[in-house]
């Protein structure tokens, strides 16, 4: 038992003999530390949710459509698309239900167009 303490007070008294080199801050003027800017954007046709400002009937492509994004966008750790923000698209095409799939729908009680 006797050992025990003495190997625990000898890695003890090693650990505290260690030395660990620390970098300091740099400062821009330095020369030394290298900035470079990185574009926040959102790419073109990324998916984003949007929440409708009012309810909408599709009747034809290329109808336009007004909403605001509903949660917020991040790039690394910058907001770069804050919620709430206001968006306004088009429809870009409408795809007909198939007749399986409407059958489907009505003998489960849903008669929704």
């Amino acid at each position: 038992m006797r050992h025990f303490f003495s190997a625990i007070v000898t890695m003890l008294l090693c650990s505290g003999l260690m030395f660990g080199q620390v970098k300091g801050p740099q400062s821009p003027e330095s020369g030394t530390g290298s900035t470079e800017t990185v574009p926040l954007a959102v790419p073109a046709g990324t998916p984003l949710a949007v929440v409708l400002d009012k309810e909408v009937r599709l009747r034809k492509v290329g109808q336009p459509i007004n909403g605001k994004i509903a949660e917020p966008v991040y790039a690394f750790d910058k907001v770069v698309v804050p919620a709430g923000s206001e968006v306004s698209g088009s429809v870009t095409g409408i795809a007909d239900l198939s007749m399986e799939k409407r059958t489907l729908a009505a003998l489960n009680a849903n008669f929704s167009p």
